[in-house]
């Protein structure tokens, strides 16, 4: 996380996260220490000093919290329309979803309709190799099940990697298909590439905990 200065009344500290997926504050409010995490979409949950959730009883603070990351966080959305539309395909509306609730590496939902089908788009964010943001890209159908992985690139730093053993197209493929019942780690291993792996991996588990969250709370459109 990267301190920031906010001007935010109350704000004692806070922090932008290098993957752009949101903020943490530090602020006294009305006498007592809290911690709000935002994402970008506006969410927002507060915590007391004993880790507990009172979003509720802070709600005036939430609500400035919520709004400073809205208005403060970075815009991937041009860009990951563009990736979805060459990665997946050309001819999809793309629609973006918030991500109520969604505290993880995952910066963006959007759905995917095309042919009168609606799928779920998510972007993931997580750091791989010296804890540089990446940016994998998946496709869920309505099951949850993964109809189309990819990445804006897989190995970063390439030239530090020459040993490192990777078919791109097989490895995406080995995504296709899972749900988050039958994901397992090894499915992400890259021989030589350790801390891009360990990246996926989070990616993967993240999307579907943020795919599960939306289903819950009715962010997928399916109230």
């Amino acid at each position: 996380m990267r301190e920031t200065e906010t001007g935010l009344d109350g704000v004692t500290a806070a922090y932008k996260a290098p993957n752009g997926a949101g903020f943490a504050f530090l602020a006294n409010v009305d006498g007592a220490g809290v911690l709000a995490i935002a994402n970008t979409s506006g969410s927002v949950c507060v915590y007391d000093v004993e880790g507990s959730v009172v979003t509720d009883s802070y709600a005036d603070f939430a609500e400035t919290a919520a709004a400073y990351a809205r208005d403060n966080g970075d815009l991937f959305t041009d860009d990951d329309i563009s990736k979805l539309s060459a990665y997946y395909s050309k001819d999809a509306d793309y629609a973006v979803l918030g991500l109520d609730g969604v505290y993880n590496t995952v910066t963006a939902a959007y759905t995917v309709t095309e042919n009168g089908e609606t799928l779920y788009a998510f972007v993931s964010r997580p750091y791989g190799y010296s804890n540089i943001p990446m940016a994998v890209y998946y496709v869920l159908n309505a099951d949850g099940e993964i109809v189309m992985m990819n990445a804006k690139e897989f190995i970063l730093e390439k030239d530090y990697f020459s040993t490192t053993h990777l078919d791109p197209q097989s490895y995406k493929e080995g995504f296709v298909g899972l749900t988050a019942e039958t994901m397992t780690d090894d499915v992400a291993f890259i021989s030589g590439a350790t801390m891009t792996m360990n990246a996926v991996k989070t990616a993967t588990h993240d999307v579907f905990d943020a795919f599960a969250t939306l289903k819950e709370n009715g962010g997928l459109g399916n109230e």
